[in-house]
C-alpha cells in the first residue's frame, strides 16, 4: 500500500514537471508575425470607409498588402512581417494619403485623408494601347485642343495624337498622324487661322534615326502639311512659337549639328513650314532646349538644360536671342547636382517664370523647381516644392491674380509605378498657397501642361494608368475652394458692457490670398483699408442695444468678401434693491427679497452677504442668525453684460435676556401670592 502511494506521488511529480517544461517552451516561442490595423480618417477625425489601402514598400519576404477599409474605417492584416512599410490610400473626393511606418509589434496606425480641390470632371481617352497628352491649348472658338502620342490607333507603333474637346471635356474629334514607325507630338500652339501647329519628332520620315517633326492642321484636324528637320542622327523638337512674320520658330535638341554631343537646336520657317535658317547653341557637352517664348521685343528666350556651362552636372539653361537667332546672352541656374528647365513663360512684369526639376535643392532626391527672372535673366527668386520622393514641374502659367499655377508629377515614396499628378498654386512671390495631388494606385502624370480656365479653375493634361485600358490620355478639371471668411466679436459673446471690443478675424483665399480688410458699424461709413490680420480692437457706437460690425476682406485678385457679427451693448448698470431694514429676535428666520431690483436686459445673478461669514443666492432667500448683533447685509446683482450694483440693509438681531425673565417671573409670583392671600381673607370673613 505504501509502495503504491509512493509510486503515485512520483508519477504525479513527473507529469507536473513535463507539463511545466511544455508550458515554458510555449511561452518561450515567439511568432515571427505581427498584426496591423490601418485607420483611415479625415481632418475632423471621422472614419472613412471604402478607402483603398495599398502598400508601396514592404520588408524583404513580405508580399504586397492591399485592402479596403470597413464601416469603422479600418483595413486589417493579422500576419505580416515586422519592418518598414510605405502605404498609399485612395478614396474618391479625397487627396491621396501616404504614410511611412516601422511595424515591430501588433499596432494601429492612422492615415489622414484631406479633401481635394473640387474635381469638376476628369476624362480619359484612348484605347487598349498607351495614350498620352503632352501639351494643351485653348482655341479662340472655345473648348480645348491637345496633342500627344498613341499606340492604340494610327499607322505605326506610336503616332501623333490630337484630340479636340469642348469645355466639359467631351470629345469632339480625334486624329492621328504619322508613318510606319514611331512619331510623337510634343507641343501644340493655336494659329491665327483657327488651326494649330504641332512640333515633335518622327522616326517614320526624315533623314536620321529621328527628326524634328512639324505638322500644320486646320480647325477640323485635317493635315495641311508636314515637315521634317535634322541630319543623320537623332534630332527632336520640343516647342514651337509663332513668329511675327507668320512663320514659326522651333526649338529642340540635335545630335546631328553643333559643337557638343547634343546641342540646343533652333529652326526658323516660313508660314508653310519651309526652313529659312537654323541655329545651334551650346558647348562641348550636352545641351538641350525644351521651351521657347517671345520676348517683349522682337526676339525669343529658350529654356532647357546644359552640361557645358554652369556649376553642376546639369544646370537650367536660359538663352536670349534676337529675331534672327543671334545669341544675345545666356544664363544658368542651379547647384552642384542636376537641374533642368522644362517650361518658360513671359510674366506681366516683363520677366519670365521657369519651371523644372532640381537635384541640387529641396527636401527630396528630386524636387520641383521654380525660378523667377527679370527681363535680362537676372534671378529674382527660386523655390522648391516636394517631399521625400521625386517631384517635378512640366509647366507653369501665370494666373489672373499674378500668382502661378504649376503642374507635373510627384512620387512621394520615390517609386516608379505610383506617381501622381502634382498641382501647385503659388502667390506672385512663389509661396505655395495650396498643393494638391491627384491620381490612383498606378502611375499618373500631369506633364501635358496646365491652363487656367474662364471659370477660375484649372485644366491639367497628361496621362493615367489608374483609369482606362493601359495608359490613357487624361484631362482633369479642378476648381479651387471658394474664398471664405468670418468675424467674431469678443469670441462670440452675447453681451458687452463697453464699446471697446476685440474682433477675431479669419479669411482664406487659396487662389490669390487675402490682402486687406476694413470695417464698418453701419455698412455705410468704412474705416481705411489696412493689411489683413487676425485680430483687431474696434469701437462700437455708443448707446445700449444690439450692435453689428461688418468686415470686408479684399483678396489679392480684388475680390471683396463681407461678413458680420453682432453683440448687445449694455453699458448701464442694474439697480439693486435689498428691501427694508429689519429687527428680529435671535433664532428667527429672516426673509430677504430683491425682486424690486431691475435691469434693461435682465439680471442674471443675485449674491447676498449676510455679514456673519455666510452668503446666499437668488432674488429671494432666507437666513437665520445665531447671535444678537447689528448686521450689514449686502446685495450684489449682475446683469448679462457683467455690470454690477449693490444695496445694503441693516438687520438688528436681539435676544430675550435672563433679567427680564426673572422680573416677569417675580411679578407673576407676587400676583399669585396676593391672590391667594385675598382668597383666604375673604373666606375667613365669611
Amino acid at each position: 500500500m505504501e509502495r503504491k502511494a509512493v509510486f503515485g506521488t512520483v508519477l504525479f511529480l513527473l507529469i507536473l514537471s513535463m507539463a511545466a517544461s511544455f508550458v515554458k517552451e510555449c511561452l518561450a516561442y515567439s511568432s515571427p508575425y505581427v498584426g496591423l490595423s490601418i485607420s483611415v480618417i479625415d481632418s475632423s477625425f471621422n472614419s472613412i470607409s471604402g478607402a483603398t489601402v495599398v502598400s508601396t514598400s514592404v520588408p524583404p519576404g513580405q508580399s504586397a498588402l492591399r485592402g479596403t477599409t470597413n464601416e469603422e474605417g479600418y483595413a486589417k492584416w493579422y500576419d505580416i512581417l515586422p519592418g518598414s512599410y510605405a502605404f498609399e490610400v485612395y478614396k474618391d473626393g479625397y487627396e491621396p494619403g501616404r504614410m511611412l511606418a516601422t511595424i515591430q509589434e501588433t499596432q494601429i496606425v492612422h492615415i489622414f485623408l484631406g479633401k481635394e480641390n473640387s474635381i469638376d470632371w476628369q476624362k480619359n481617352y484612348g484605347g487598349t494601347g498607351d495614350d498620352a497628352l503632352f501639351s494643351i491649348q485653348k482655341p479662340a472658338d472655345g473648348g480645348y485642343i491637345a496633342v500627344g502620342g498613341t499606340s492604340s490607333s494610327g499607322e505605326g507603333g506610336l503616332d501623333v495624337y490630337v484630340i479636340r474637346i469642348d469645355s466639359d471635356g467631351n470629345k469632339l474629334w480625334q486624329k492621328t498622324y504619322g508613318g510606319a514607325k514611331d512619331d510623337w507630338g510634343v507641343f501644340i500652339r493655336c494659329t491665327s487661322d483657327n488651326g494649330s501647329i504641332i512640333v515633335g519628332y518622327t522616326e517614320s520620315f526624315g533623314a536620321g534615326a529621328s527628326d524634328v517633326f512639324l505638322l500644320k492642321i486646320d480647325a477640323e484636324g485635317n493635315k495641311q502639311w508636314q515637315k521634317t528637320f535634322g541630319g543623320t542622327k537623332d534630332d527632336l523638337g520640343w516647342s514651337v512659337e509663332l513668329a511675327s512674320d507668320g512663320g514659326y520658330v522651333l526649338v529642340g535638341e540635335t545630335y546631328s549639328y553643333g559643337e557638343g554631343g547634343m546641342d540646343v537646336y533652333l529652326i526658323k520657317t516660313d508660314s508653310n513650314g519651309n526652313k529659312l535658317w537654323e541655329r545651334t547653341y551650346g558647348g562641348a557637352e550636352d545641351d538641350s532646349g525644351k521651351s521657347i517664348t517671345k520676348t517683349s521685343g522682337d526676339g525669343y528666350v529658350i529654356v532647357g538644360w546644359t552640361m557645358s556651362f554652369g556649376e553642376g552636372s546639369n544646370d537650367v539653361f536660359l538663352i536670349r536671342i534676337d529675331s534672327e537667332g543671334n545669341e544675345l546672352w545666356h544664363r544658368t541656374y542651379g547647384g552642384y547636382d542636376g537641374d533642368l528647365g522644362a517650361s518658360i513663360k513671359k510674366t506681366s512684369d516683363g520677366g519670365y517664370i521657369i519651371a523644372g526639376t532640381t537635384y541640387s535643392f529641396g527636401a527630396g532626391e528630386i524636387d520641383a523647381f521654380l525660378v523667377k527672372v527679370d527681363g535680362e535673366g537676372n534671378k529674382q527668386w527660386q523655390k522648391t516644392f516636394g517631399d521625400k520622393g521625386d517631384d517635378g514641374f512640366e509647366d507653369a502659367q501665370q494666373t489672373s491674380d499674378g500668382g502661378y499655377i504649376l503642374a507635373g508629377l510627384t512620387d512621394w515614396f520615390g517609386g516608379e509605378e505610383s506617381s501622381d499628378i502634382y498641382l501647385v498654386k503659388t502667390d506672385s512671390d512663389g509661396n505655395a498657397q495650396w498643393v494638391k495631388r491627384y491620381g490612383g494606385e498606378k502611375e499618373d502624370n500631369g506633364r501635358g501642361g496646365v491652363l487656367q480656365t474662364s471659370d477660375g479653375g484649372y485644366l491639367v493634361a497628361g496621362y493615367t494608368y489608374s483609369l482606362g485600358e493601359g495608359g490613357d490620355a487624361y484631362l482633369l478639371h479642378v476648381t479651387p475652394p471658394p474664398p471664405t471668411g468670418s468675424i467674431s466679436i469678443n469670441n462670440g459673446a452675447t453681451y458687452t458692457n463697453t464699446t471697446s471690443v476685440i474682433l477675431t478675424l479669419s479669411a482664406t483665399d487659396v487662389t490669390s490670398g487675402i490682402a486687406e480688410m476694413r470695417f464698418s458699424n453701419d455698412n455705410s461709413t468704412w474705416s481705411e483699408w489696412e493689411t489683413y490680420s487676425t485680430s483687431k480692437t474696434w469701437a462700437l457706437t455708443t448707446g445700449d442695444g444690439t450692435k453689428s460690425v461688418t468686415v470686408q476682406y479684399k483678396t489679392k485678385a480684388d475680390l471683396i468678401l463681407a461678413y458680420s457679427d453682432s453683440i448687445i451693448l449694455d453699458a448701464t448698470s442694474p439697480t439693486a434693491n435689498a428691501g427694508q431694514d429689519q429687527t428680529v429676535n435671535v433664532g428667527t428666520t429672516v426673509s430677504f427679497d430683491a425682486t424690486a431690483s431691475g435691469d434693461n436686459f435682465g439680471i442674471v445673478s443675485y449674491e447676498w452677504n449676510f455679514d456673519d461669514g455666510t452668503s446666499g443666492t437668488g432674488n429671494t432667500t432666507t437666513h437665520t442668525y445665531a447671535k444678537p448683533n447689528t448686521y450689514t447685509v449686502t446685495l450684489t446683482v449682475k446683469d448679462a453684460a457683467g455690470n454690477t450694483a449693490t444695496d445694503v440693509i441693516m438687520v438688528t438681531v436681539v435676544s430675550v435676556g435672563v433679567p427680564l425673565l426673572l422680573i416677569v417671573g417675580g411679578v407673576m409670583v407676587i400676583i399669585l401670592i396676593v391672590a391667594i392671600v385675598a382668597i383666604l381673607l375673604w373666606k375667613k370673613r365669611k
